[in-house]
């Protein structure tokens, strides 16, 4: 039986700062079979490897990060290891440490990415493409749509929104979008009936649609959702530092 993928969430961040190059390659230096990372964009255009949509959580700054410029992130930590990345050079360093077909899952931001950036993104990309296996992933799943003819992998994260309208409109969705997988929250197993799941999922089989778990940190729940996914995300890079049980 093959192992299922487990992809480091914005890096190995159970132990190192979120999206930051030293998060990267510890979880790859452990043994991470992919990474998952945030983009958003700068008040200059340029992409941030970074979640939020503003510094406070992570900074104590007010700051939006479309209002603040890269440069200003680059120099946030006095280690660039520990800096915001700016994604084009973060895909430069970390094919040093990562083996080719290393699974990158990219989310765009919706509160600063818009479609006009796929072909600035495409550019970035398409270079790594022979080393990286990419998915694009997003919670606005219009973003998705210029990847998808593009011959990208795409995700589509499902978030509250798109689970009140139920699972009629999530395949409104997916015969739309076409995504090689969809991102579900590790909650949606446990609050799911019996009977929707097994429809779900078996919607799910039959358009051939890939699921991907997030974000399972408990060996128990790994287990039982692996079972289930194409890859799981994780805050840890390795089962075995999984939390117990």
């Amino acid at each position: 039986m093959n192992k299922t993928p487990i992809l480091a969430h914005r890096g190995y961040s159970a132990q190192f700062p979120e999206n930051t190059l030293k998060a990267f390659r510890e979880a790859l230096e452990q043994g991470a079979d992919g990474i998952e990372l945030d983009v958003q964009k700068t008040s200059d255009g340029e992409f941030a490897v970074i979640h939020d949509p503003d510094m406070y959580r992570l900074f104590g700054e007010q700051h939006r990060i479309n209002q603040v410029t890269m440069s200003s992130l680059l120099s946030s930590h006095s280690d660039p290891e520990l800096s915001v990345p700016r994604l084009d050079l973060l895909l430069e360093e970390l094919s040093r440490d990562a083996a080719p077909g290393t699974i990158i899952n990219v989310e765009l931001k919706s509160e600063t990415i818009t479609a006009e950036d796929f072909p600035r993104l495409n550019a970035m990309l398409q270079p790594w493409t022979g080393h990286y296996r990419f998915v694009i992933s997003a919670f606005n799943h219009q973003l998705l749509v210029n990847f998808a003819a593009g011959g990208y992998r795409v995700g589509m994260l499902v978030g509250e929104e798109h689970r009140k309208g139920g699972i009629p409109a999530l395949a409104s969705a997916i015969r739309r979008i076409r995504p090689f997988s969809i991102h579900l929250p590790r909650q949606i197993f446990h609050e799911l009936g019996p009977v929707p799941r097994f429809l779900l999922f078996m919607y799910l089989r039959i358009h051939r649609v890939k699921i991907v778990f997030w974000t399972v940190n408990g060996r128990r729940e790994f287990e039982r959702l692996a079972r289930l996914s194409w890859a799981v995300i994780s805050d840890y890079p390795r089962k075995d530092l999984l939390e117990l049980p």
